[in-house]
């Protein structure tokens, strides 16, 4: 019985540290923007649209043409540029 006591924390602590594993897969999407001639652009906003998203994301690439997208759930997407 005293064994028992001890035993059901125990297993309830471990079922529950592998709870967050099981949390939905997301991705990173990132790039940079280039010119015909290499050089990074700054300043060009890039869009992403999915069935997968409620609407679009928008960010601007950086100093040196790159940008960003975190937590994308899974699915296909379109990435569009705009200057």
């Amino acid at each position: 019985m005293r064994k028992t006591r001890f035993l059901i924390p125990v297993f309830l602590l471990l079922f529950t540290a592998i709870l967050p594993a099981q949390s939905i897969p997301t991705a990173t999407l990132t790039g940079k923007v280039t010119s015909e001639g290499g050089a990074g652009l700054p300043g060009v906003t890039v869009t992403v649209e999915s069935p997968n998203l409620q609407g679009k994301r928008d960010t601007s690439s950086g100093a040196n043409g790159d940008y960003i997208f975190n937590l994308l759930p899974a699915g296909d997407y379109t990435v569009s540029f705009a200057l």
